[in-house]
Formats: C-alpha cells, structure tokens, sequence
C-alpha cells in the first residue's frame, strides 16, 4: 500500500542505479538522506528528546560518513515541528552528543554499534542504518536496497522501548515490522 502523492511513497519506489559506480553510491546516499528527512515526519520523540525551548532538530551521524553532502544538504531545513535541522558528526559512540536522530555508519565497528544503540536508547533518539542485520540487532529503522529499490525495515520493539512512536502510515510501507511479542 503506497502513500499516494506522498513524498515518502515516492522515496521508497525510488530506483537505484548501479551501485557499483561512484556516481551510483552517491545518488544512492542522497536519497537515503531524503528518506531519513521524511522519516522524521512520521515519528514521534518523547517530549524528554524536545527541549521545548530548543529550536533544532539534530541529526547525527556516528562512523565513517558515505553521504557527505548529501547529508549537509538537510541542514537549515525544517523538522516536521518547524525546528531547524542541524547535522552534527561524530567519530565514535564515545563523541556521541544530544541528537533526535541518530544514523549508524554501515562501517563502525560492532563494538561501537552496541555503545551507539545504548546511548541512543538512552537520549530516546530514532536509529537509522543502512547496516546489515541493523534492526535484527536493535536499530530502528534499517535501510537496504533490494531489487534496485530502496526500502526499509521497522523495528517497533525498539522505537517503542525508547518511547517512539511509528505512524501506522509508515508502518504500512515497510518491508518488515519487529514488534513486541504480546504476553496473555
């Protein structure tokens, strides 16, 4: 079931090119990033993760960067709660610091995910990779192209530990939803 005419619907029937060419990854990065940017339409932090006073919304990155520009062009943009997007980067899990949203490099070590996925539960910020296995292991929303198209995986278990609410709208789009085995 497609959001028709929304720009989310749009994001993840996008084709992908060859990946195998440098213009390939990077046309496949900036539209990870425009995804990331409309994800955060569709989720709800914990008031806890708003300063109310606060007038950014911080995206961060932890590892080593593939989007580069494609990321810095989400900055100065506005959040769905009209705050001002801001990127911030950060080496290691260590350097982590104040974030709504937090995107898992594909190569930070596993050692650094755990330590990353700890400190964003934590803060109560959204987790976004495109890592292998990366809602499997916690995250909570995991990228990956299958079928040259770029889709995703939600793992509602760890969204809702940290307080995070996933529209039903996105809910519906994604390829797999983790949810929290129900006890009687």
């Amino acid at each position: 079931m497609a959001l028709l005419g929304h720009p989310t619907a749009t994001v993840c029937g996008s084709v992908i090119h060859e990946r195998t060419e440098e213009g390939g990854i990077q046309r496949e990065y900036r539209l990870k990033a425009a995804f990331i940017y409309r994800i955060c339409q569709y989720v709800t932090l914990p008031s806890t993760n708003l300063p109310p006073r606060s007038k950014t919304y911080v995206i961060g990155l932890v590892g080593p960067d593939p989007y580069g520009a494609a990321l810095d062009a989400l900055a100065g943009k506005k959040s769905s709660g009209g705050r001002v997007v801001q990127i911030q980067r950060y080496r290691s899990a260590r350097s982590i610091g104040r974030c709504q949203v937090l995107i898992i490099s594909p190569r930070l070590s596993d050692a650094d995910l755990r330590s990353a996925l700890k400190k964003a539960h934590a803060m109560k910020a959204l987790t976004i990779s495109d890592r292998s296995k990366f809602a499997a292991a916690g995250g909570m929303i995991a990228l990956a192209i299958r079928k040259k198209k770029l889709r995703f995986d939600v793992n509602l278990k760890a969204a809702k530990k940290s307080g995070i609410t996933v529209s039903a709208r996105l809910l519906r789009l994604a390829d797999t939803v983790i949810r929290a085995k129900e006890s009687h």
